[in-house]
């Protein structure tokens, strides 16, 4: 997640911000091993086996399925092989049989029949076999993939969704979540809406039927088509997927937060904005969204602070960091949600047993200290700064650049007070020693921050004296005096710091 800071230039070139990647869900491969490796001749006999399975399935279906046991153990045996065609050798094969073809009409054929009392009782394995069968070669390849949609498959799971056993709708989801996330093109040849309003009947029944899978695959596509501004032409139907998504923590369905709060924090991603003619008009309307919207967005923070789960307290820390970022200025909006927001809970995950919540909480810091100092000192009463400076004493230091960062932006606002309590907590002295410890060069961004930060300390009567000593028992002098950089403005920003200490000095 990289965030160019308009108010910081010293960000400009620099990502503190953990990298969200690891929000985004890739494949929707619950029972794969993309990771497999396979030794050559396994693959070799492999592929003998494939091309053959091909073939055979080319002759059944042309025979019209005359003999279905020996068609179906064929089929059977070909989705054991579906890993392979992440080869492209085994794809073009694929292709080359039109097997996305056979399995598109066998498909079509069966769900049409399916209640039909003559062959019911048989249709259901085939279905399961085939739909299984596209589920696992669409989430190996994605050339496989683009052939079903170019062939209107991904249409025609919509239009019979309904006919299909409920069992095996969450593999609809899967395959169209797969074409979602991997498949970046404009033309998917479906019907969008009509996907919409399926996940809204299924979110509407899962009272009724409680079935996990199905309804997390579905939040799964709903989130990953908010992701899709390119496929999505107005604010209205952003604000429709918005109330879906919050329905998931109205109707306290717990299994679906994670996908919920990936939707969420497409839905107020900045960049992530709906493709309309006036980018300001959608600004203008998302910071007037009424109260009851607010709520509803605040009423899904709060439910996943209280789930003991990290992955859930990691996605709604992207949420709240999100809502501070998509606003470019303070207003009634961000003053009410930094109001209501739970400050002390979301403090203590700074001392939280797992270093990605810790992550995702500095990001929210980060995003205040640059945008909202107005916000500053309600961190001070809500133990951030206090549980900021145990960290820094206890915290790997992939931690402590970032938190130097907060400590240090913080204190070229001037308050006076705050200031003072960094000082008389060691925490100008303590952030500055991590130049001495920077390895990789990962304090070079944030350096021009240290040393304004410092600037101000050493030219402030009140504090310069204090300054001076903790900078002698960190042995501040060698420590810059041994530092290497090329850039002239950080050199003579050194030259000038060490020659007003030496100045206080005498």
């Amino acid at each position: 997640m990289k965030v160019a800071y308009k108010e910081d230039d010293h960000l400009s070139n620099y990502d503190l911000k953990l990298n969200a990647s690891s929000l985004h869900f890739q494949r929707l491969d619950d029972e794969n091993n993309p990771n497999l490796i396979i030794p050559k001749d396994i693959e070799a006999d492999a592929f003998i086996e494939f091309s053959m399975l091909c073939e055979r399935i080319v002759s059944h279906f042309y025979a019209q399925i005359v003999d279905r046991p020996a068609f179906i153990f064929d089929l059977k045996r070909f989705a054991k092989l579906a890993h392979f065609s992440r080869s492209a050798l085994f794809s073009s094969v694929f292709m080359e049989h039109e097997i996305y073809i056979i399995l598109s009409s066998i498909f079509r054929k069966e769900v049409k029949n399916f209640d039909d009392e003559i062959f019911f009782g048989s249709l259901d394995d085939m279905i399961e076999i085939v739909l299984k069968l596209i589920k696992d070669f669409t989430s190996y390849s994605n050339e496989i993939l683009l052939r079903f949609i170019e062939i209107n498959f991904l249409q025609k799971l919509l239009k019979y969704y309904s006919r299909i056993p409920y069992n095996l709708k969450a593999y609809v989801f899967k395959i169209i979540g797969n074409a979602l996330v991997e498949i970046e093109i404009l033309q998917y040849n479906m019907d969008f809406n009509l996907m919409i309003q399926i996940i809204e009947s299924e979110i509407q029944s899962y009272e009724e039927n409680h079935d996990e899978e199905i309804i997390n695959s579905a939040i799964w596509d709903l989130a990953n088509f908010t992701n899709r501004n390119d496929l999505i032409d107005a604010f209205s139907t952003y604000l429709y997927l918005f109330h879906q998504l919050t329905d998931i923590f109205i109707k306290s369905i717990e299994n679906s937060y994670e996908e919920s709060l990936l939707g969420l924090y497409y839905f107020l991603q900045k960049s992530k904005s709906p493709r309309i003619e006036k980018e300001k008009e959608y600004n203008i309307k998302f910071s007037i969204l009424n109260e009851y919207d607010e709520g509803r967005l605040k009423y899904c923070l709060e439910s996943s602070f209280k789930i003991a789960n990290n992955n859930i307290i990691s996605r709604s820390l992207c949420v709240i960091d999100a809502y501070y970022l998509f606003f470019e200025e303070i207003n009634n909006n961000i003053l009410l949600f930094h109001q209501e927001l739970n400050k002390k809970v979301l403090s203590n995950f700074l001392l939280y047993d797992d270093i990605n919540i810790q992550k995702y909480t500095l990001n929210i810091l980060i995003t205040i200290v640059n945008r909202y100092p107005e916000f500053i000192q309600s961190l001070i009463i809500y133990g951030f700064y206090s549980n900021l400076s145990e960290m820094l004493q206890d915290s790997s230091y992939e931690l402590k650049v970032p938190i130097c960062y907060i400590i240090m932006k913080t204190s070229l606002y001037n308050f006076l007070e705050i200031n003072h309590y960094f000082l008389m907590n060691d925490m100008i002295s303590t952030s500055i020693s991590c130049i001495s410890s920077d390895i990789d060069n990962t304090i070079i961004p944030i350096l021009d921050t240290i040393l304004d930060g410092l600037f101000i300390y050493l030219t402030n009567d009140k504090f310069h004296d204090e300054m001076i000593v903790q900078l002698d028992e960190i042995g501040f002098s060698e420590i810059l005096g041994s530092f290497q950089t090329e850039d002239e403005n950080i050199i003579l920003k050194i030259e000038n710091i060490l020659t007003i200490i030496q100045k206080k000095k005498e």
